[in-house]
């Protein structure tokens, strides 16, 4: 008897009937708990097995398409967490996955955002999941309260994400493996891994390590968010940074500043960063070119219009300055060849009404004491 109910069960599983119920209830549930505009053209429950989802879309706020998912496949056992609203997927692949992430005008807040204030934290909805891998996907990003904003689009986007947990606005992932491309300025990130959390509205990229074929730059990130929101992102972000050995090419450098030339690359042996983007200071401050190195640090208030640069050893080896701005002209290449390899110390100061430099540069003609306030 009981093995005719199992197989009776079963064979109503894998009906049309039954997927479409199981489909319906999914739909549903999603719907009805957190509010979410959704469609899906297919979808397979196998109950000793894997499910599927075809062509999974999500709207957002504006009617527009927010996420599309051409498949996902998610283990059975783990719907469960659906009814309970403590949701552990397990292992979840993704293909073809899109975020079309946009600010609209005159809002504050951007789809997404809107989109995860949908979900009911307030009855302790929890999500986590063991492993999360996404293929050949596609973020694409728009603000419309910028004038001269375009969409700003990373394709070929490749993650194998481990360990993922949220739980109201705490949320932790460990990213294990992760390539892109950054269209608009031709970047290509072949790897990179990082932990990533947020707590306390702190988020946190701790051992973070990206790589391109021409540069690796290695880091420990923290940014803290005001309680209030997200205002001004060149005053309410405080950002402290810590970069370890890195190397950046010139081939990097120049899909952000295209007139920067040559094929090498500069290292960074050290630097801290401590502050917000419109106030800030960077220590220990060292940076390595094939024969030319900086050690320093420097400070920025752009509200007061001071900065504050110190040089506790900038040697200058005239060949790396040809080889990154190629475009001198033959009088000035002249000049530094003349120079040859230069030693500089001091300090350049400057405030809202003054100036002050205080240098002094060893040079192949001797030594260059500058002293000025202008």
């Amino acid at each position: 008897m009981s093995i005719g109910l199992t197989i009776l069960t079963l064979i109503l599983f894998f009906s049309p009937i039954g997927q479409s119920a199981l489909s319906s209830w999914v739909k549903n549930k999603l719907i009805n708990d957190f509010d979410v505009d959704l469609s899906i053209n297919s979808f397979f429950m196998n109950p000793v097995g894997m499910s599927s989802f075809e062509d999974l879309l999500i709207k957002d706020h504006k009617n527009d398409t927010l996420i599309f998912v051409n498949h996902l496949q998610i283990d059975s056992r783990h719907f469960g967490g659906l009814i309970n609203n403590d949701i552990y997927l397990g292992e979840v692949t993704v293909d073809s996955f899109l975020l079309n992430h946009v600010k609209y005008r005159d809002e504050n807040l951007s789809n997404l955002d809107v989109f995860l204030e949908k979900f009911n934290t307030s009855r302790g909805a929890k999500f986590s999941a063991s492993q999360v891998k996404l293929n050949k996907s596609k973020l694409q990003f728009l603000d419309e309260n910028d004038i001269d904003s375009t969409y700003q689009i990373i394709s070929n986007f490749n993650a194998n994400l481990i360990n993922i947990s949220s739980k109201s606005a705490d949320f932790s992932v460990v990213i294990d493996d992760m390539s892109l491309f950054v269209e608009d300025y031709g970047l290509d990130v072949i790897r990179s891994n990082a932990s990533f959390s947020v707590a306390s509205g702190v988020a946190k990229l701790e051992k973070l390590n990206v790589i391109t074929p021409n540069s690796q730059f290695i880091a420990d990130l923290s940014m803290r968010l005001p309680a209030a929101g997200l205002q001004d992102s060149f005053n309410d972000i405080l950002i402290d940074a810590i970069v370890q050995e890195s190397s950046i090419g010139f081939e990097d450098i120049r899909s952000f500043v295209p007139n920067v030339s040559g094929s090498h690359s500069f290292v960074i042996n050290e630097l801290t960063f401590s502050g917000t983007p419109n106030k800030f200071s960077l220590d220990s401050f060292r940076l390595s070119l094939p024969d030319s190195n900086f050690l320093g640090s420097f400070s920025f208030n752009n509200s007061e219009k001071t900065s504050n640069l110190v040089i506790d050893e900038l040697i200058i080896n005239p060949d790396d300055i040809l080889a990154f701005v190629p475009s001198l002209e033959q009088s000035q290449v002249d000049f530094l060849q003349h120079l040859g390899t230069s030693k500089m110390t001091g300090e350049m100061i400057r405030r809202s009404s003054n100036h002050k430099i205080d240098m002094a540069l060893y040079t192949s003609f001797g030594l260059l004491d500058v002293d000025v306030d202008f």
